[in-house]
């Protein structure tokens, strides 16, 4: 923690959330950077690139609101993170989501069963260094 006496500027806290959403849906999908930046951004290399490129409050709104539209029915919001409206997502990205269910539902455990929320999936920790290290 820094020992700074001042507040973090508006910009490190919303790189903070930024972080912790990115994060946390890539741990409760399964999916890889490139396709929670092309999710939450429209960018692929957004998950990677978000922390040492400008970002500016538009793109804090436009990656909150579409991940709070994308976000799992049943699995809470991250704490102290401010969750936006949910924007409306494009029916080709849905329709590309549903494809991509269907296609990993028989591979991911037998039976067809659902990935519990609260075991990690596979390249989980590949996920997470990624976004750690921007």
């Amino acid at each position: 923690m820094s020992q700074s006496p001042f507040a973090r500027t508006s910009l490190e806290i919303a790189r903070e959330h930024i972080t912790i959403l990115l994060v946390r849906f890539g741990e409760i999908t399964g999916y890889p950077p490139t396709l929670v930046g092309r999710l939450a951004r429209g960018e692929p290399k957004f998950a990677r690139s978000y922390r040492v490129n400008d970002f500016g409050f538009r793109s804090y709104d436009t990656v909150n609101s579409r991940l709070s539209a994308l976000w799992p029915t049943g699995v809470a919001w991250p704490a102290g993170v401010p969750r936006q409206a949910p924007a409306e997502i494009e029916p080709e990205v849905l329709a590309d989501l549903a494809a991509r269910a269907e296609k990993h539902r028989y591979r991911a455990l037998p039976g067809g069963a659902e990935w519990p929320i609260d075991i990690p999936r596979p390249n989980l920790r590949a996920n997470q260094e990624t976004y750690a290290n921007g």
